[in-house]
């Protein structure tokens, strides 16, 4: 079995990985799901336009453009894109729409324009498939603008195109999240698969399948081994597997991704993310399965690992926070669930089991026969003026009732014995 510095080692790998994997503020983008922007008129409002994010949409056949609008201050940058994870011939175009603008290029008959307002035109072309590493995907960006306005106002942005397509528009260069966005950031994922057109199956069943594969074969070794978990083991088991789900997820995702664009340098940063996460769901299932209840080793890793794993949204947030309240946990809360303590020691240990009943088994019988009405009293509760002996003495109670029995039983000698000695009986007793 591997000790526990080497555990502590890897652990130290483990999260120096983690802490290097997070995405760039620069490079992460927020995701958006606006439901407007149909007409000019019901624009999706864009708010704080050099926050960083995506918002993801779709067009319908047959020219069609979706509107969003920004209000600017003079002087005031805004850094816009198009992508597409569409594999055909889908190429949607960009336009920005305002006061104090140099026209360029030409609108189609459907676009929508403000009046008394310039437009910049960004025709969409198709381009070499973009690898993002850290939440897999191939993306075509087919327009991109990055603009100073000369004027303040409120300025208009269309996606547009003659096919149906998905598109997503990105906006901003300040990488900025908030804690509800960063929380919800697995679940929005999930979306951004199915935007993507992946479906159910392939954008929420790996994880699935390894979530209920895992606690599956949890509860048969629990079963086999005739275990009973308490509540810390469950916590941290329960938060390794996600851990694991969240890998498998990854990986399903990136393969789908190098179909599209083949190998990339990228790779080797989801997979060294993939095997991460992989480490330390193994480390987490280590504390719940092998470690003898909440250790201060376990606690800390469950602590460390659910701060790294959160920091980076491992284990659908879900994972670390468990990993963090079982770390965290009260002594008389880690046991719920448990068999009562010692049980774990007595299935390692049967022969102390069997020892310990047959030394029941040999009390009991002499204590009932000799004083059915006997009460315990402690080792101390002698008579006075008696003498207790050393087979007395070693015992963890005397067996007393109706005044000086005793001496009769030969539990002490007192002064008046003829021999003044131990008595014969005891030692036939003991």
């Amino acid at each position: 079995m591997i000790s526990r510095p080497v555990w502590a080692a890897v652990m130290a790998v483990v999260i120096l990985v983690l802490l290097l994997a997070a995405p760039d503020h620069a490079e992460a983008y927020a995701p958006g799901f606006p439901s407007a922007g149909v007409t000019l008129e019901n624009s999706t409002p864009i708010t704080s336009p050099g926050k960083s994010r995506v918002l993801y949409g779709a067009l319908p056949a047959g020219g069609d453009a979706r509107y969003f609008q920004v209000q600017l201050s003079q002087g005031e940058r805004i850094r816009l894109s198009v992508l597409t994870p569409d594999r055909t011939a889908f190429a949607p175009s960009l336009a920005v729409m305002g006061p104090g603008l140099t026209s360029e290029g030409s609108t189609p008959a459907f676009l929508e324009i403000p009046q008394n307002a310039q437009s910049v035109v960004i025709p969409g072309r198709r381009v070499a498939p973009d690898y993002q590493p850290f939440t897999p995907g191939a993306y075509f960006f087919t327009a991109e603008v990055d603009l100073t306005v000369s004027a303040a106002g409120l300025y208009h942005v269309a996606v547009f195109a003659e096919e149906a397509g998905a598109f997503g528009l990105t906006v901003g260069h300040r990488g900025h999240f908030t804690l509800l966005e960063w929380l919800l950031l697995p679940y929005s994922m999930i979306r951004v698969y199915l935007w993507e057109g992946d479906g159910v199956l392939l954008s929420l069943g790996p994880a699935v399948l390894a979530l209920l594969l895992g606690l599956g074969a949890v509860v048969w070794w629990a079963v086999a081994t005739r275990r009973k978990l308490s509540l810390f083991r469950w916590a941290a088991v329960i938060a390794g597997i996600l851990y694991l789900s969240t890998a498998v997820n990854m990986l399903a995702q990136m393969v789908q991704a190098v179909l599209v664009v083949g190998a990339t340098g990228g790779l080797a940063v989801t997979i060294a993310l993939v095997v991460t996460l992989i480490v330390a769901g193994a480390m987490m299932l280590r504390v719940g399965l092998l470690e003898n209840g909440p250790t201060l080793y376990g606690r800390i890793t469950l602590g460390v690992l659910g701060l790294a794993g959160l920091g980076l949204s491992a284990g659908f947030v879900a994972g670390p926070l468990l990993a963090v309240l079982a770390a965290v946990l009260p002594p008389q809360v880690t046991a719920w669930g448990s068999s009562r303590e010692g049980l774990t020691a007595a299935l390692d240990a049967p022969e102390a089991t069997v020892a310990s009943e047959a030394a029941v088994a040999e009390v009991t019988p002499i204590s009932e026969a000799t004083a059915p009405d006997a009460i315990i009293v402690a080792a101390s509760a002698v008579p006075d003026g008696a003498t207790a002996s050393p087979e007395a003495a070693t015992s963890s109670a005397l067996v007393s009732s109706l005044g000086d029995i005793g001496p009769e039983f030969g539990l002490w000698s007192t002064p008046t014995d003829a021999d003044g000695g131990k008595s014969e009986q005891m030692d036939e007793v003991l």
